[in-house]
């Protein structure tokens, strides 16, 4: 049985992406069919999309 803190950090950050409506409907349709790794692996990816935008916005407020 996966994690249920690591499906719900993965949710998290699921909804702070940047993409389309439904692909994050998808994505969270698909998280419970997921084994552990497959969801450490878009955890990952989703920490650095987010670590990414946040950076980006961070840069625009300070040079404002």
């Amino acid at each position: 049985m996966v994690n249920q803190k690591l499906i719900k950090e993965t949710l998290s950050l699921i909804q702070l992406s940047a993409m389309e409506p439904k692909e994050k409907a998808m994505w969270m349709l698909l998280l419970s069919e997921m084994e552990e790794g497959q969801i450490l692996k878009l955890k990952k990816s989703l920490e650095k999309e987010t670590s990414g935008l946040n950076d980006l916005l961070l840069k625009a407020i300070q040079s404002k």
